[in-house]
């Protein structure tokens, strides 16, 4: 079976792509395109993220797919008049998507860092998608970021200072029911998971066990009962 790959890169200007290409600057872009095809696109009007990447998504213009700007603008309603929910998201869209079109085929389909918010419709199946722009798990949909939970002195070490490592401070396990016999030296530490748009959050427990290899096995719990928990 043959495979196509489409790569877009946003605000992306195809006389550097040719001149950084061709003085071997970017070796990549060059085997690319004496491998594949590169071909200059002219932008749907206006040329801005959301209407071109919903064009390129589904081959129809802003007026058929009904994303104009940052939101959507239905024929008929004043010109002013704006369906302001993020644009990336599919619920806006009003054509169908290529990977819509490639599933009912029975093809599928692997979205990498695509900007929006697919899959949609009875797609689940057939397409694989990460998260848009620079990191998946970030985007205007989530409940609450990705995030990874690092010991404090590991953080003081790590190599990249991110936002997305959350430090937690370990200490000795006390207060646990039900921890299984033989355990010696329990650590514990409390993770808050926080929603981005407000509201209570979800406290767990984590118990960390040691093991042959040291303290390798670790049970997360919404109480500190090792009986109960979640994994």
């Amino acid at each position: 079976m043959t495979h196509v790959f489409v790569i877009g890169l946003d605000a992306l200007i195809p006389t550097l792509v040719e001149k950084f290409a061709k003085d071997g600057t970017c070796p990549n872009f060059r085997k690319i395109i004496e491998n594949g095809g590169f071909s200059k696109a002219l932008p749907v009007i206006p040329a801005q993220t959301p209407e071109n990447w919903t064009t390129i998504a589904t081959g129809a213009y802003p007026g058929t797919h009904g994303i104009a700007v940052w939101g959507r603008h239905d024929y008929g309603e004043p010109v002013t008049e704006k369906h302001s929910d993020e644009a990336m998201s599919s619920n806006l869209c009003k054509a169908e998507y290529l990977w819509e079109s490639a599933a009912s085929q029975g093809l599928r389909s692997v979205l990498l860092y695509f900007v929006g918010y697919p899959p949609t419709k009875d797609t689940a199946n057939k397409v694989i998608f990460v998260d848009w722009f620079w990191r998946p798990g970030k985007y205007y949909f989530e409940i609450c970021s990705a995030a990874c939970y690092v010991a404090e002195e590991e953080k003081k070490h790590a190599a990249k200072q991110d936002e997305s490592l959350i430090p937690v401070k370990l200490e000795k396990a006390e207060g646990w029911a039900n921890i299984p016999q033989g355990q010696d030296d329990p650590l514990e530490t409390t993770i808050m998971v926080q929603p981005n748009a407000g509201g209570t959050g979800v406290t767990y427990h984590a118990l960390i066990l040691k093991e042959k290899q040291g303290y390798s096995k670790l049970v997360l719990a919404k109480e500190k009962d090792y009986s109960k928990a979640l994994c």
